[in-house]
């Protein structure tokens, strides 16, 4: 039996040969990146969901708020998306009723802040529907978790 000398044995320089390792590769690097993406989430904790990106309107008594977001209870989520440091003020939305105040927090942009809202479940869907005011800053926005 005639011994190849492993120099020999591993060398694959183009052909056929060199073709299937190079789709083994290519195959085994796409695998790798598949299954580190949802191992890279920022958000990839159970149970947050996104909303979106929301950018604030004005309303009729003159100040900027964020669309009503239907909250499964516990807590929701905002991370600032501006170049401002700004006031986040939360409430629960009532249509009936004086809105509820939840609380506030000061947020720079990139910044994020957990609101507890579990405790303000109401209405016929038993679920607080929450928004952010940010007083008269036109330029705020946010990223939205539940």
């Amino acid at each position: 039996m005639e011994e190849i000398p492993i120099s020999n044995a591993i060398k694959i320089s183009g052909g056929m040969n060199g073709m299937r390792v190079k789709k083994l590769g290519a195959s085994l690097l796409l695998s790798a990146v598949t299954l580190l993406i949802p191992l890279s989430s920022a958000f990839a904790e159970a149970g947050w969901q996104y909303y979106g990106l929301d950018t604030f309107h004005k309303n009729s008594a003159g100040n900027y708020v964020s669309d009503v977001y239907t909250s499964d209870g516990g807590e929701i989520r905002i991370c600032a998306s501006t170049y401002k440091t700004i006031s986040y003020k939360v409430y629960e939305y009532d249509p009936d009723n004086a809105d509820d105040y939840v609380g506030s927090y000061t947020l720079s942009n990139g910044q994020c802040h957990d609101f507890y809202v579990e405790g303000f479940r109401d209405g016929s869907n038993n679920a607080p529907e929450i928004y952010f005011s940010v007083g008269s800053y036109s330029l705020a926005g946010g990223k939205i978790w539940d």
